[in-house]
C-alpha cells in the first residue's frame, strides 16, 4: 500500500505541476497522499519525515536558491531579459515555437523573466 501512495502522490505532484500549480503548494499535499496510503500514524510521519528532510533540503540549497533569485532579478532590471526575449522572438518567428522554446529553459531568468517580457512585446 505505501508504494501506491508514493507512486500516486507523486502521479499527482508532476500532473499538477505540469499545469501550472505551485511545487511549494503540491509537495506537502502529495507527501500526506502518501502518508495517508502507508496506513501508519499521519501526524508523526508528516512531522518527523516529511518536515525533516524538507527543511535539510532548504537548509542545504539555500544558498544555490538566493543565487538563483538574484540572478534572475537582475537579469531582469538590467534589460537583459527584454534583449533575450526579443532575439528569440526575432529568431524563432511566432509565439507558439516562442513559448514552446521558453518552457524547454530551465533558468531562473528564462523561466520568470522572458516569459514577462515575452508577453510585453
Amino acid at each position: 500500500m505505501g508504494l501506491i501512495g508514493i507512486l500516486l502522490g507523486l502521479a499527482l505532484l508532476i500532473w499538477l505541476a505540469l499545469r501550472g500549480w505551485s511545487v511549494l503548494l503540491l509537495a506537502p499535499a502529495a507527501a500526506l497522499l502518501a502518508t495517508a496510503f502507508a496506513l501508519e500514524p499521519l501526524l508523526a510521519n508528516w512531522t518527523q519525515t516529511f518536515m525533516g528532510s524538507a527543511a535539510a533540503f532548504l537548509a542545504q540549497f539555500f544558498p544555490l536558491f538566493l543565487l538563483g533569485a538574484l540572478f534572475g532579478k537582475l537579469m531582469d532590471d538590467s534589460g537583459c531579459v527584454s534583449a533575450i526575449a526579443g532575439f528569440m522572438t526575432e529568431r524563432l518567428g511566432g509565439t507558439p515555437r516562442v513559448a514552446r522554446r521558453r518552457h524547454q529553459c530551465a533558468g531562473g531568468a528564462h523561466r520568470f523573466g522572458l516569459g514577462r517580457s515575452h508577453h510585453r512585446a
